[in-house]
């Protein structure tokens, strides 16, 4: 990138380093230009940030973040969560059923073995070829305007990358430019891929409520601890919802011939993954003395509907009822139409339709 498009004013005197900003023991060199009023912004485009003028200064000492202060966690939502369920499983565990602890065993590990893997993904991207998923964003895909997170610092919003000479050298490096609520940053762009990552809450989809400060550091911290809290909230919901679905009981469906005459009449050559998905549907109903919780995942024409279908074929050779919920009811109609047509050989078995338009 040429210096005549530079993005910012070149400054007259050298940047001071900011050091402190992380515990790191490698030097992160991340610098902090304060101005002396808030940026303009265009009238015409307001994503457009114009930057203020060459008498711009920046700071001529260190700049030492605040020390943020420590959390107590005594009395959290955590601790209070755990309460409340030791106490409503105490008073509802005479009128429930008492769990298998072998099955319950079997039915954690196999949570256990599911985190693993996805820890395993998620952590791919640290160092080697095999991640799946990575946060971590590249500079050189971030567009003017767009919100960035900086594991030390927080929430900022781009402004675009320009060469500079960085302190005590003569060579010319290209820097990251983050705007936040009371100065601008740079960061060499080598360091930006490993500190920055691409903002994404899903209760603020346009823009953050306000952009973190470079005075203030705690609040961020403090942030982060809040949002750890909520995550360990939510593990624990999920957890008490797990549990309590492994209390709820129910007799195994039987293996009757209808099931194999019913997918005998499968006219395509089921995929391998298929033939995993009819396995593994099959015990849940069949084996298991809890209600099936499986999601199945597909392409679309990849016999998703299939599967369903033999599920509903050992349900109703049970003298029970099925029912298929579809978020359209042009895609209700459609089902409707291929369930009637594959069990159109069982006189027995009624196939309805129901939605706003048809009862």
């Amino acid at each position: 990138m040429a210096s005549s498009s530079s993005l910012l004013p070149r400054p007259h005197i050298p940047t001071p380093l900011i050091s402190k900003l992380t515990s790191s023991p490698r030097t992160w060199s991340l610098f902090i230009l304060k101005y002396p009023s808030h940026p303009k912004t265009n009238s015409n485009n307001n994503k457009r940030l114009i930057l203020p003028p060459t008498n711009a200064v920046y700071t001529q000492s260190p700049h030492t973040p605040s020390t943020p202060s420590k959390t107590e966690l005594h009395n959290d939502a955590i601790t209070v969560l755990n309460e409340r369920i030791r106490r409503d499983f105490s008073k509802k565990e005479a009128f429930r059923t008492v769990m298998d602890s072998e099955e319950a065993g079997k039915y954690m590990q196999m949570v256990k073995v599911q985190q693993q893997r996805g820890l395993q993904k998620l952590k791919g991207d640290r160092g080697t070829k095999d991640g799946v998923f990575s946060y971590k964003v590249d500079p050189y895909t971030l567009r003017s305007g767009d919100y960035v997170v900086h594991r030390k610092v927080g929430v900022g919003r781009f402004v675009g990358m320009r060469f500079d000479v960085a302190k005590n050298s003569s060579q010319h490096t290209e820097y990251v430019f983050i705007e936040y609520a009371d100065g601008m940053a740079k960061l060499p762009v080598h360091q930006a891929a490993k500190m920055l990552y691409r903002y994404s809450l899903p209760n603020e989809t346009k823009k953050p409520k306000a952009l973190s400060k470079l005075s203030d550091t705690s609040a961020w911290e403090r942030r982060k601890v809040k949002g750890k809290v909520a995550i360990q909230k939510m593990v624990v919901d999920l957890m008490e919802l797990y549990l309590h679905r492994l209390k709820q009981r129910r007799p195994p469906y039987p293996k009757s011939p209808a099931m194999a005459k019913f997918a005998a009449q499968f006219p395509y050559e089921p995929t391998p993954d298929q033939k995993r998905a009819f396995i593994d549907v099959e015990r849940d109903l069949t084996e298991r003395e809890t209600p099936m919780d499986r999601l199945i995942c597909g392409d679309v024409g990849f016999g998703k509907t299939e599967v369903a279908l033999r599920a509903i074929s050992c349900v109703v050779s049970a003298k029970k009822q099925a029912m298929v919920l579809a978020p359209t009811i042009v895609l209700a109609k459609q089902h409707f139409d291929v369930i009637s047509e594959r069990f159109s050989v069982y006189p027995d078995i009624k196939v309805g339709l129901l939605s706003r338009f048809q009862v």
